[in-house]
C-alpha cells in the first residue's frame, strides 16, 4: 500500500488574519459554529483521548468505506502518523467553505527518520470544517494533538505562571545505575525497561496520557537544572509550541532531506549530576551506542510562529543539562510498538 498523505494542504503561500492570541503565538481566529468542532460533532471519528487547560489529545479513526461528518478543528495542531493511509485516490474532501483560507493551506510535513517509513508529522492552522469520505481499503487512522494555548516566544516570561509547579524545589530522585536492571527492552532500544523516561526520570517527564498504542509525555527542564539518568524506548514524534524570534516563511516548501542528528555537546562519561553553575550539554550514557536519527522537521503552519514537530529513532540514555535561566518545555508522542518493518 502506497503512503499517500490525505489531501490536507495545497502548496503555495497563505495570507491570513492572525487574530487569536494565546502568550505571543497568534493563530487565526475560527469563524465557524463551535457544533462544528470535531469531538462533538464527529464523535464516532474523533475520539477525545486527553484534554486539559492548554490541550487536547484526538485519536481520528475513517473506516473503509466510511464518510465522518463534516466537522473542523478550531485549535492549532500537529498530526501525527504511525501506519500508512489510503492513497490520495481514495479520499474524498468535501469543503464546507471552499474559499476558506482555513482548509490546510500552509502545512508544515516532518518526515520519518532516515530508513524508517513512520513516525511523521504534519504541523495545521486551525482547519475550517470539511468531511472525508474513505473509499479505500484500509482506514483512515492517526493522532491530533491540539494546542487551546501556544506558549510563543512568551515563555521566558510567563513560565512562572503558566507552569508554577517548576518554581519550587526539584524533588529528590537518584540516577538508577542500568546494570542489573534487566534484559534489553528492544533491538532499536537495548537498555532495562526501567531507564524508560519516565520511571527513571520522573521530574522531567509525565505521561498524561498512555495506552497500548499511544503515550503523550510532557517534558520538562527547570532552569539551571540536569535530568535523572533516562532513555526513551520507542519511536516519538516532539512537539514544541515555544517559538523562534519570527513566524515562520511558507512551511509548505520541501524540507531538507532527513540526516542523522548531530551530536550534542556532551559532558564526560560518568555518573552525571549534579549541575553545576554555568554547565551546558547532554550527558550521554554509552559511548558505543547507534547515533541517534530524528527527521527533518515540520516548520510551523505559514505565517505562525508554533508548533513544530519532529520525528525521532528511540534515544539512547542520556541526561540533559539546562543551565538557562528559562525551562525547557515541550511534549513527545511516543508509538508504543516494537514491531517496526
Amino acid at each position: 500500500m502506497k503512503n499517500a498523505k490525505l489531501p490536507l494542504y495545497v502548496a503555495g503561500c497563505i495570507l491570513m488574519a492572525l487574530t487569536v492570541a494565546h502568550g505571543q503565538a497568534k493563530y487565526p481566529a475560527w469563524p465557524y459554529a463551535m457544533s462544528y468542532e470535531s469531538v462533538k460533532a464527529a464523535p464516532q471519528n474523533h475520539k477525545l483521548l486527553y484534554d486539559d487547560s492548554k490541550l487536547r489529545f484526538i485519536e481520528v479513526t475513517i473506516g473503509p468505506g466510511e464518510k465522518e461528518p463534516m466537522s473542523g478543528e478550531p485549535y492549532p495542531s500537529v498530526y501525527l502518523y504511525d501506519a500508512p493511509q489510503p492513497d490520495a485516490a481514495q479520499i474524498v474532501d468535501t469543503k464546507l467553505d471552499p474559499d476558506s483560507a482555513l482548509n490546510g493551506q500552509g502545512a508544515g510535513h516532518g518526515v520519518a527518520p532516515h530508513g524508517a517509513e513512520f513516525p511523521t508529522c504534519d504541523t495545521m492552522a486551525p482547519r475550517a470544517p470539511h468531511q472525508i469520505a474513505n473509499h479505500g481499503t484500509i482506514p483512515v487512522h492517526f493522532y491530533i494533538l491540539e494546542f487551546k494555548r501556544l506558549d510563543g516566544a512568551d515563555l521566558g516570561a510567563n513560565w512562572k505562571e503558566w507552569y508554577p509547579w517548576m518554581v519550587g524545589p526539584i524533588p529528590e530522585f537518584k540516577n538508577l545505575d542500568p546494570a542489573g536492571l534487566g534484559p534489553p527492552f528492544s533491538k532499536e532500544w537495548p537498555y532495562p525497561i526501567a531507564m524508560d523516561s519516565v520511571k527513571a526520570a520522573p521530574n522531567n517527564h509525565k505521561a498524561l496520557y498512555a495506552d497500548e498504542r499511544v503515550r503523550l509525555v510532557e517534558v520538562t527542564e527547570r532552569p539551571e537544572s540536569q535530568e535523572n539518568l533516562h532513555g526513551h524506548p520507542y519511536r516519538s514524534v516532539f512537539v514544541n509550541d515555544t517559538a523562534p524570534a519570527a513566524p515562520q516563511p511558507n512551511a509548505a516548501a520541501a524540507p531538507p532531506p532527513a540526516t542523522a542528528a548531530a551530536p550534542p555537546a556532551k559532558t564526560p562519561l560518568g555518573k552525571p549530576g549534579p549541575y553545576h553553575k554555568g554547565e551546558v550539554g547532554d550527558y550521554q550514557w554509552d559511548a558505543n551506542a547507534v547515533p541517534w536519527l530524528r527527521g527533518a522537521p515540520a516548520r510551523p503552519p505559514a505565517g505562525m510562529m508554533a508548533p513544530a514537530c519532529s520525528s525521532a529513532m528511540p534515544q539512547t540514555l542520556h541526561a540533559h543539562i539546562n543551565g538557562g535561566e528559562v525551562p525547557g518545555h515541550f511534549y513527545r508522542i511516543e508509538f508504543l510498538r516494537t514491531d517496526w518493518q
